[in-house]
């Protein structure tokens, strides 16, 4: 046997060890439950159709707090697409220019002196029927909740599935966040893998993306839509993980209604502005959240969880990242050591 051979043995040894594998029984029962029964986060429902104004979407995703937005054909109201918070940031980048955003102090009333940029809508700033980061993939009513935790784990770009109805009609709506919710719910009949570490976990990302704290935050989120990742290491001068940056930020910078001048502040200006935002809604104090190859998956899960986290970092004994597990790293696992 070559050494390629054996090491590639030895991979496949160590993934399907018995000492770590899922429980059987809380797979079948992820195989007998609808997707459609699967508990929605909460009772806010914000959809947008494609002839709705960016403004319009775009203050109403701030307002409820929501990132991305299922879209919906105006006739009929079908299943379209998503638009995403990143969509629409983009787009303001490339139709006013950096300068221009730089300068202004007050980024409403730039948008209400531009009447050309009155008239953009939603179907100027997705793309149908795919986006990059927005692969289109429904499921129909009836489906597993396993089928879609199998697309949330090995399709690439996809956090989150609409559910439609025979019609193409939206009645449900699933992300990665709730599916690791519901493993951490259910975290003592997952088995033995929630015991396993995350170094025997060897899908794990190791190209680590990052900024210096130092770098503007805007290069940031262009690094983000450069690599299509949903975030970035925060690194001192000496290569220390000091914070992270993720496009779930984008939400805190249009709080007051002053928007891109602030991305265009050093990433630790910006997000000191973020986490006294978080501290002052949360009345927690933020705590740096990273993980150690010696962590098992469940302590993962916890933290992922608990801190509302949709990835955790890995760090050596000098806190310089060497890695990093997000929510599809999880899910993936779970599945793949039945």
């Amino acid at each position: 046997m070559s050494e390629t051979q054996n090491n590639n043995h030895q991979t496949t040894k160590r993934q399907r060890s018995p000492e770590f594998v899922t429980n059987v029984d809380w797979l079948r029962q992820l195989m007998i439950i609808p997707v459609e029964r699967f508990p929605l986060t909460d009772d806010r429902v914000f959809v947008a159709t494609r002839d709705d104004k960016i403004t319009d979407v775009w203050k109403g995703m701030i307002e409820k707090n929501f990132l991305s937005v299922p879209v919906l054909q105006k006739t009929g109201y079908k299943y379209y697409g998503f638009v995403d918070a990143f969509d629409i940031v983009k787009y303001f980048i490339e139709h006013f220019g950096s300068k221009k955003l730089e300068s202004s102090e007050d980024f409403w009333t730039l948008i209400e002196e531009d009447e050309r940029f009155q008239k953009r809508t939603v179907k100027d700033v997705m793309t149908y029927p795919i986006a990059r980061r927005n692969p289109f993939h429904p499921v129909k009513k009836g489906f597993s909740l396993f089928s879609a935790f199998e697309i949330l784990a090995k399709e690439d770009g996809v956090h989150r599935i609409p559910v439609i109805d025979a019609n193409r009609k939206l009645i449900n709506l699933l992300t990665q966040s709730q599916c690791v919710r519901y493993l951490h719910t259910t975290l003592e009949q997952l088995g033995a893998i929630q015991n396993k570490p995350l170094r025997e976990i060897t899908h794990v990302r190791k190209d680590v993306k990052s900024i210096q704290e130092t770098d503007k935050c805007i290069d940031g989120f262009n690094r983000m839509v450069e690599f299509n990742v949903q975030g970035l290491a925060v690194l001192d001068k000496n290569g220390k993980l000091v914070d992270t940056l993720s496009v779930r930020d984008l939400k805190h910078v249009s709080s007051d209604g002053r928007l891109f001048w602030r991305l265009y502040q050093p990433a630790v200006d910006f997000l000191k502005k973020v986490r006294e935002a978080e501290q002052d809604s949360t009345k927690v104090k933020y705590v740096l959240q990273f993980a150690t190859e010696d962590e098992t998956l469940g302590q993962v899960i916890r933290k992922l969880v608990q801190s509302n986290l949709h990835r955790l970092f890995l760090v050596d004994e000098n806190q310089k990242p060497i890695g990093v597990v997000s929510l599809k790293d999880v899910l993936f696992e779970i599945l793949q050591c039945a």
